[in-house]
């Protein structure tokens, strides 16, 4: 019996509580005061409490929650997805540089050789280029492997 009157008093508190006007008001200093118990020496204003929301309202926004979440985490897998390519694409693209300075380094000791330098292009032609373009081409392999190659 006593747990029946202990719980009936506390859900009278709770509902007294719940239910207690609130006042806004300014203080001395200017500041805008909220409270249920204004002080005597200011004007206070009642405000009202907002109603709660209905249970319909309630789940809406329970269920927008939720949908903002599911479109966050498809967004947030959609981020991983595109992160993981680029890191795929860039793996890729230093794999083939450095392919390039291998075969770019090769080159470029044959070019350096003294005497009639021979070359394979990339349809398998075989070429014997002039001092002029023997030097163009060291030039060019230079700057391409300090460029991009360690």
């Amino acid at each position: 019996m006593t747990k029946y009157v202990l719980g009936l008093l506390l859900a009278l508190v709770f509902f007294a509580s719940a239910s207690a006007q609130m006042y806004k008001w300014v203080d001395k200093d200017g500041k805008v005061q909220y409270g249920d118990c204004p002080p005597a020496d200011c004007k206070a204003v009642p405000i009202q409490a907002a109603p709660a929301p209905s249970p319909e309202e309630t789940q809406r926004a329970r269920q927008q929650t939720e949908q903002l979440i599911q479109d966050q985490k498809a967004r947030d897998e959609v981020r991983q997805a595109e992160q993981l390519r680029d890191q795929r694409q860039a793996e890729a693209a230093w794999a083939e540089t450095q392919r390039k300075c291998k075969v770019f380094r090769g080159r470029l000791f044959v070019l350096k050789q003294p005497g009639v330098v021979t070359l394979t292009d990339d349809q398998g032609n075989v070429m014997r280029p002039t001092d002029e373009q023997r030097d163009k081409m060291i030039q060019e392999l230079e700057a391409f492997i300090q460029k991009n190659c360690r």
